[in-house]
């Protein structure tokens, strides 16, 4: 991959994204890290290496904003969205499909749920039911191919949105055989603080208001 784009959920554990951070500059042209949260900045030795960006955000701008964010603020054009709440094999994924695969194509998102193989491997995707759970936690794509999500869709259905639209002109496969792991460090999911789980239950509501007009809008179908 010539680009990287880190996805920007809030996780709580610092050793966990510098550990990975680490492990993804050589694979990498750039690692972009959307940082909705001041409090959870990684370490200086993280943000010194010279592959490394950090886009500090006043406040939390959520998901789908902080994507389109990264790919915008690329200076390579294969882009790769990973939340930071996965660990997984960079050599393994990065191998599975050779940099200008995403020139040609579509898409390939991540199937957590396949078997894990030795050798992983992409595998051709006939229609939207074959994309798998969890898709969004790891994709790559061509820059040009990139959708912007609606600014009205801040925190769910981005994936979604994005996924439906490439499938009307675009061949998307999955890469299986990858092992990893989630800790789901997410913002919404925190039940910690009242008031942030009421702000972001506001949002999620508006989002779910927000994508039945959008999926008209953009003449989205389930049945690509």
């Amino acid at each position: 991959m010539t680009g990287k784009k880190h996805s920007p959920e809030r996780n709580k554990n610092k050793s966990l994204i510098s550990k990975k951070t680490w492990k993804l500059t050589k694979n990498t042209g750039e690692i972009i890290i959307i940082n909705n949260n001041v409090d959870l900045t990684p370490k200086e030795d993280i943000l010194s290496h010279k592959k490394i960006r950090l886009l500090a955000q006043d406040g939390n701008i959520f998901v789908n904003p902080a994507w389109n964010l990264g790919v915008k603020e690329s200076k390579f054009n294969n882009i790769t969205i990973c939340n930071d709440d996965l660990t997984f094999a960079p050599d393994k994924y990065f191998g599975a499909f050779p940099k200008e695969f995403l020139e040609s194509t579509g898409i390939t998102v991540t199937n957590f749920g396949s078997p894990e193989e030795e050798t992983v491997r992409i595998v051709k995707m006939s229609n939207w039911k074959d994309v798998p759970y969890g898709a969004g936690s790891l994709f790559s794509l061509h820059k040009s191919n990139y959708i912007e999500i609606p600014e009205r869709l801040k925190i769910m259905w981005g994936d979604t949105f994005l996924f439906l639209n490439l499938f009307k002109t675009k061949q998307m496969y999955s890469v299986n055989g990858l092992s990893g792991k989630q800790t789901f460090g997410t913002t919404w999911q925190s039940k910690s603080d009242p008031v942030k789980i009421s702000i972001i239950s506001q949002v999620i509501n508006s989002d779910g208001a927000e994508w039945g007009k959008i999926f008209k809008e953009y003449s989205l179908s389930w049945n690509v």
